[in-house]
C-alpha cells in the first residue's frame, strides 16, 4: 500500500470547483479545471431526468457530435453516458484561438436511478444535440398497490 501525503494548498482548489460545481447557478456544461490531473479540462452535458410510473426519460445536451462518438452503458441501476467532443483539426492548425468558451475532450457522466430497468428495453436515439434515453423499468420494481381488506 502506497501512502500519500495529503497537500490542502493542492487540493484546495480542486474541491472548491466541486463545490461552485453544485452551488452556483447551473450553466450550460458544467467545465472546471481539472487540478487533479494537472491543466487538462473536462465536462460533462447537461441533463434532465423524468420518470413516471414505468419508465425514466433522461434528455442530454451534446452538440457538435455524431451518433458514434456517444457510448451508452447500463449496469444494473447504473446508466453511463461517454464520448469525445473534438475540435475540428483545420480550424485548430489554421486559426489561432482568440476566445473559447466551447469544451473539447472526453466526458463521462454515470446517473443512478432508483429503480431497476429492464437493460432489453432500453431506447436510445440523437436529434439536434439532445440524447434521449428512454429505459422502462423492470416489472419487479414498478409500484403494485396492494388493497388492504378488513376483518
Amino acid at each position: 500500500m502506497t501512502i500519500v501525503k495529503l497537500s490542502p494548498s493542492r487540493e484546495l482548489p480542486y474541491i472548491w470547483n466541486e463545490f461552485e460545481t453544485h452551488f452556483r447557478p447551473r450553466r450550460r456544461h458544467r467545465m472546471h479545471r481539472n487540478f487533479h490531473h494537472g491543466t487538462a479540462h473536462t465536462w460533462s452535458p447537461a441533463i434532465d431526468l423524468r420518470e413516471d410510473e414505468t419508465r425514466y426519460v433522461l434528455e442530454a445536451e451534446i452538440p457538435g457530435l455524431n451518433k458514434k462518438d456517444i457510448q451508452l452503458s447500463l449496469e444494473e441501476s447504473m446508466l453511463t453516458i461517454s464520448g469525445k467532443k473534438s475540435e475540428s483539426q483545420e480550424t485548430k492548425k489554421s486559426l489561432k484561438s482568440y476566445c473559447q468558451e466551447r469544451a473539447y475532450g472526453e466526458f463521462s457522466r454515470q446517473i443512478r436511478l432508483n429503480d431497476a430497468v429492464d437493460s432489453d428495453n432500453v431506447q436510445a436515439h440523437y436529434k439536434n444535440g439532445i440524447l434521449t434515453v428512454v429505459l422502462q423499468k423492470s416489472k419487479k420494481s414498478q409500484l403494485k398497490e396492494i388493497p388492504v381488506k378488513l376483518k
